[in-house]
């Protein structure tokens, strides 16, 4: 009589998620989608994109933002069985080769209770990583429009145009909670320079310089910009766009007076 052996050990963790999309992991031919973190897994649901299903809390509730992924087993044509999906190799795999994911606002946890620490720990870096991102968009569109201003022609709509309009409205709805002032900026006004300050209007550099020249020339001087400034040049608002100018002419005043002041010095 063959004996069936009931023993069998089964690794499972969870995966957490912190963004505000589902995430996609690919590994050995298999695809892991992890819901959002405002969004619960149902698979079998109709129209579900989710192959497993989130983490259920002590009430028996999903926990969304999470998938649980456990060892899978075939049966084999001997009786026995077969590990066909290994949830440690996985989980060592992205610890060892995928940090940027961890660095995005994804983690692996063991219990539910660990969650909530894995989901408030990765919602800023989700929102950091998105800022960068969305700083990159904007900073290559900025390159793209220089390339075909200085071969005199102008610049065609972008192919990504619609990553370009996400990254405007990021940025926007980031400012306000992310307003920075760079260390140029507070060195200006400690030396009692506040042109960058002055209404935009007022304050122009003797050539106008289009958007992406303005980047150019910023960007060849250290000047640091940030989001709103950003934002300004690429849409060629004016007004904003003033203040960058004024920041150009403070750095420039800056750099000359600490020139003549090394001459000076040396006799």
């Amino acid at each position: 009589m063959q004996v069936k052996k009931l023993w069998n050990r089964v690794n499972r963790q969870i995966f957490v998620w912190a963004g505000e999309e589902p995430l996609t992991l690919l590994y050995n031919a298999l695809t892991f989608v992890i819901p959002p973190r405002f969004e619960t897994a149902k698979p079998g649901v109709v129209g579900s994109i989710y192959r497993h299903e989130s983490a259920r809390n002590g009430s028996g509730d999903l926990i969304p933002g999470t998938i649980v992924v456990e060892d899978e087993d075939m049966a084999t044509d001997t009786g026995g069985s077969k590990r066909v999906f290994d949830t440690q190799e996985m989980c060592l795999y992205l610890t060892r080769d995928r940090d940027d994911l961890f660095q995005r606002g994804f983690n692996i946890v063991s219990t539910i209770d660990e969650v909530s620490i894995a989901m408030e720990q990765g919602i800023p870096l989700y929102e950091a990583s998105q800022d960068e991102r969305a700083r990159g968009i904007l900073a290559a569109e900025l390159d793209r429009q220089k390339r075909f201003e200085e071969k005199g022609q102008p610049a065609p709509p972008s192919s990504s145009d619609h990553h370009i309009h996400w990254a405007i409205r990021h940025l926007k709805s980031r400012a306000p909670a992310r307003a920075t002032h760079s260390p140029a900026d507070l060195r200006s006004i400690l030396e009692g320079r506040y042109a960058a300050d002055a209404p935009p209007a007022t304050v122009r550099l003797p050539v106008k310089y289009s958007g992406a020249a303005l980047y150019d020339e910023a960007k060849s001087l250290d000047i640091v910009l940030n989001k709103t400034e950003l934002q300004a040049i690429l849409e060629g608002d004016e007004e904003q766009m003033g203040f960058v100018r004024a920041k150009i002419q403070a750095r420039r005043d800056r750099n000359m007076e600490e020139r003549t002041a090394k001459e000076v010095a040396a006799g």
